[in-house]
C-alpha cells in the first residue's frame, strides 16, 4: 500500500461534505481547501507512514477529520464573535422601543452598541424598530405600552411580559437582518472545485505557509 495524493483528495471531498452537513454555515469547498493543504503539507510524512505503519489509511483519516473539526470550530467561533458585534442587543432594543413608543423620531439617541448594525445609519435603525414593533400583535404592543406607562418595579409579571416582548423584537430584528444579508449575497454562486483546481490553490497556500515557516 502506498500513499497516493489524488486518492486522498477524493476522500477529503467526502469528509468536507460530511462536516458541511454538521456546520451548515461553512462551505464544503472551504473545508476541502483546508484538507487539501493539510495533505500537501504532510505528504512526505504520510508517504513514510504508508511504508512503515500497519494501518496508515486509518491514521490518514484521523488526521483529516481532526483537521476538519479544528477548522470548523474555529470558523464557528469566528462567526459568533462577528455576529455579536453586528447584532441588535436586548438592552439597546429596549431603549429604542421606549423612544419609539414615546414619540421620539427627531433627535433620537441610538445606543453605541447598536450603531454598528447599520454602520451609524440612525434612521435605518429607527426604521427597523418601527417596522417590527408595528408588526407585533395587539397583545404584545399592549404589554409594551402598559409597562412603559406604569413601570411598577413590584409588578414582576408585567416586567416579565415586557422583557419577553423586547426579546421577541430583538430576535425578529436580527432574523430580518440575516435574511436580508443572505438575499443580498445570493445563493448558488459557488462552484464545485475539481482536484486539479484544489491542488493548484493548495500549492499556492502551501508555498505561502512554507515561506511563513522559513
Amino acid at each position: 500500500m502506498e500513499f497516493v495524493l489524488t486518492d486522498w483528495l477524493d476522500y477529503a471531498k467526502r469528509v468536507a461534505e460530511s462536516f458541511h452537513h454538521t456546520f451548515k454555515r461553512i462551505e464544503a469547498d472551504d473545508i476541502y481547501q483546508e484538507l487539501a493543504i493539510e495533505l500537501m503539507l504532510k505528504e512526505a510524512q504520510l508517504t513514510e507512514a504508508f511504508k512503515t505503519m500497519e494501518r496508515p489509511d486509518s491514521y490518514t483519516r484521523v488526521i483529516l477529520k481532526n483537521r476538519a473539526s479544528r477548522y470548523c470550530m474555529k470558523e464557528k467561533n469566528t462567526f459568533f464573535v462577528f455576529t455579536d458585534l453586528y447584532d441588535y442587543q436586548p438592552e439597546a432594543v429596549r431603549i429604542l422601543i421606549e423612544q419609539y413608543l414615546g414619540g421620539t423620531s427627531e433627535g433620537m439617541m441610538v445606543p453605541e452598541d447598536a450603531k454598528s448594525v447599520h454602520g451609524d445609519d440612525d434612521l435605518a435603525i429607527f426604521a427597523d424598530i418601527a417596522r417590527v414593533v408595528d408588526g407585533l400583535s395587539e397583545t404584545d404592543q399592549g404589554y409594551l405600552e402598559a409597562y412603559l406607562m406604569d413601570s411598577d418595579p413590584k409588578d414582576v409579571a408585567a416586567r416579565q411580559r415586557y422583557s419577553r416582548v423586547v426579546r421577541k423584537v430583538t430576535d425578529t430584528l436580527n432574523r430580518n437582518k440575516r435574511t436580508a444579508a443572505m438575499a443580498y449575497e445570493g445563493t448558488g454562486s459557488r462552484k464545485a472545485v475539481t482536484n486539479r483546481e484544489a491542488m493548484s490553490k493548495s500549492k499556492n497556500a502551501y508555498n505561502m505557509k512554507e515561506r511563513d515557516y522559513a
